[in-house]
């Protein structure tokens, strides 16, 4: 048996599919030139099943790092991405490799890139924020890790344990409060915070006041790169604190529920961290109190973090451990209770504290912040992506890609279940007042209707009750817009839409299937037949032939093709990829191999209009093993056929809306200067 890998080859584009050849490249995040590579955009695993709206921020030939709408960074295996996403990492190494060989791209910026990138920083005070408070790196006690905060030691001792083990659904929350009724214009406030290209800002706002903390953050090359800037707006006035500057990448996690305390974490790579600094937070700006160890070290940073009522922390580190922290103990903080989040890495907490909402699989798990008790537990029938609390404290949104059922917080009674146009399970959830959005689009919850879209920046966007406040930033300064959601015109659009004539297809409505199928052989069309069949009973819909609803599969051979592998052993089960421009070290000759790629297409149409389309591409694989007495031509000819089970694990919403409501009634634009 050998294992082979996938050299130099031309490749085909398709939406969904692609097949490449690897280098053994490692690279930064995509800037400069590659920083196209850096937009967001979505990723899908080898099956299909799971999928994620992120940016690229590393990249080599053994794994990714995504940075995800919600700001949190993942680590994924190439081996399962899905075919397309790792044809689109190849590219970006092999651009970069380029570039390193041509001169076109330095490990550091160029002035021409930013100008305010590296230098040394001023004693005093920010060139661009001549109001704020820097900390000099020459004034820090201890190490260079101290980031200019007192240090204060964790106490972990004689920590209670919890157990969170949801099994059967249950409901025992005692009543919540809500969040405190908020008024304010619709305005554009600008703050003197500024964000370099390179930087990432976060905005988070609490309080009745409207206390709207705005960060900018860089994790740069060397350690005289990083940096991080607060300053706070009030959304009630518009009045700008001076900005506090730290010469470390403090990244912004939380605000407590009155808007008084700040929680930040120091970055180190990959957008996370295990230090978690506290600030006072007031109309003056923030002031830093203390930082302290919360994460469990490499491979257990912290993702999660909230503020609980008595001065209490809750932290959840990436193997599940949620530790619920006494932050105003001395001489440091300490762990009160601690136990495995049963795989949760994120959680969303009540309006005022009391719970804390996880997604655990197919459950959501609610615990009690003042106990560490499990007092609820929702069971469902298909994976959660987002939950959130309305901030009357009423309602918990549950989103699934293509629905939200909505849970009473009085008796944890599903309310109401509606169908959203969203397929990404990862999509943002936020209430703004008795609505919600999901994704960029607002819906009316109690008609299941989308109202209007509204286009802004997903990395930079907070909801405070009924508004929706997105942050922008550029080198010299930042805004915030801030927006009652929905607006007007939506509200009126709306108004007399009837939610029964949104939809073109629902469940229990006829389809007919019109097969399209070039060259396949009869036991490949059976297999084809078989797993759209499953997918139609599935959806809930119904087989018939005279049906305006028609879908139609496609599936047929693409142009020939050439690739290249070289065999190698000793690294593994799976292959290490040859550098730019040359086999791997020890790997035996190059491989020539030809073959022809399949293209599966899945269209549904009514009435001549398209409600949905899906496309995927099989070609050569980029990891190969071949069997004994196997050729590697044999061995790519054999992978290289019609898939039928794609039929089967593609996306489809059981309700398909007709196109004039998917993304609701209307859409603006959220930026800088206001709503168009």
């Amino acid at each position: 048996m050998q294992a082979l890998i996938a050299h130099s080859r031309p490749y085909m584009v398709s939406a969904l599919g692609i097949l490449f050849c690897w280098s053994v490249l490692q690279a930064d995040e995509p800037k400069g030139p590659l920083s196209g590579f850096a937009v967001a955009r979505q990723w899908s695993d080898k099956s299909g099943k799971f999928k994620v709206q992120a940016k690229m921020k590393f990249a080599n030939t053994d794994e990714v790092q995504l940075q995800k709408d919600d700001e949190k960074v993942v680590t994924v295996p190439f081996a399962k991405l899905s075919e397309p996403d790792q044809a689109f990492v190849d590219s970006f190494l092999k651009a970069e490799e380029a570039l390193k060989r041509s001169g076109g791209l330095s490990d550091e910026t160029s002035d021409d890139q930013d100008p305010f990138a590296g230098g040394k920083p001023a004693a005093k005070s920010s060139p661009s924020s001549p109001s704020s408070r820097s900390r000099d790196r020459s004034e820090r006690t201890g190490s260079s890790e101290s980031g200019g905060l007192e240090k204060r030691p964790a106490n972990t001792k004689g920590v209670k344990q919890l157990a969170i083990t949801p099994a059967k659904a249950f409901w025992s929350v005692s009543e919540l409060r809500a969040f405190p009724e908020v008024a304010f214009e619709d305005l554009v406030h600008t703050a003197p915070i500024a964000k370099p290209f390179f930087a990432t800002l976060r905005a988070m706002a609490a309080g009745k006041s409207g206390n709207l903390v705005l960060n900018a953050y860089q994790q740069g090359n060397k350690p005289e790169e990083n940096y991080s800037r607060f300053a706070v707006l009030q959304a009630a006035s518009g009045d700008a604190s001076e900005v506090l500057e730290l010469l470390e990448p403090w990244k912004l996690m939380a605000l407590s529920p009155d808007g008084s305390r700040a929680a930040a974490v120091r970055i180190q790579g990959f957008d996370k961290g295990n230090d978690l600094a506290i600030f006072n937070v007031s109309a003056q700006g923030l002031e830093p109190e203390f930082q302290f160890t919360a994460g469990g070290g490499a491979w257990d940073e912290l993702h999660f973090v909230a503020f609980a009522p008595n001065q209490q922390l809750i932290t959840i580190s990436q193997k599940s451990n949620l530790t619920i922290w006494d932050v105003n103990a001395t001489p440091g903080p300490k762990a009160l209770k601690r136990g495995s989040g049963g795989g949760a890495m994120s959680a969303v907490i009540s309006p005022a504290g009391e719970v804390l909402a996880m997604i655990i699989g197919n459950m959501v798990a609610v615990v009690e912040t003042s106990t560490g008790k499990l007092v609820g537990c929702i069971r469902r029938d298909q994976a959660i992506g987002k939950v959130a609390f309305s901030s009357d404290a009423q309602s918990l949104a549950v989103f699934h890609p293509y629905s939200v059922a909505i849970y009473s917080t009085k008796d944890g009674k599903e309310t109401k279940t509606f169908a959203v146009n969203e397929p990404n399970i990862q999509a943002d959830v936020s209430w703004v007042g008795r609505h919600l959005m999901v994704g960029a689009v607002a819906y009316d919850v109690e008609k299941g209707v989308p109202m209007w879209t509204y286009q802004s920046n997903p990395t930079a966007r907070t909801t405070l009750g009924s508004y929706l406040i997105t942050a922008f930033g550029d080198e010299k300064a930042s805004t915030a817009t801030i927006l009652r959601v929905p607006h007007e015109e939506a509200v009126r659009a709306s108004a007399d839409v009837d939610p029964t004539k949104i939809f073109a297809i629902v469940p229990g409505d006829s389809i007919s299937v019109q097969y399209e199928l070039k060259g396949v052989s009869a036991e490949q069309r059976q297999s084809i037949q078989q797993s759209t069949e499953a997918k139609i009973q599935e959806l809930g819909w119904r087989l018939s032939p005279d049906s305006p609803n028609k879908m139609l599969i496609k599936v047929e051979q693409g142009k020939p093709e050439e690739a290249e592998y070289y065999t190698h052993s000793g690294f593994g089960p799976g292959p290490i990829f040859s550098p730019f421009g040359g086999p791997p070290p020890g790997s035996g000759p190059p491989i020539k191999v030809q073959f022809v790629p399949w293209n599966h297409s899945l269209a549904i149409t009514t009435n001549g209009q398209q409600l949905f389309n899906a496309e995927y591409q099989r070609g050569a694989p980029s990891r190969l093993e071949t069997k004994d007495g196997e050729s590697t031509q044999q061995a790519v000819t054999q992978y290289c056929q019609p898939y039928g089970e794609y039929f089967k694990s593609v996306s489809i919403p059981p309700h398909l809306m007709k196109a004039e409501y998917r993304n609701g009634l209307g859409q603006s634009t959220i930026d800088a200067s206001g709503m168009h």
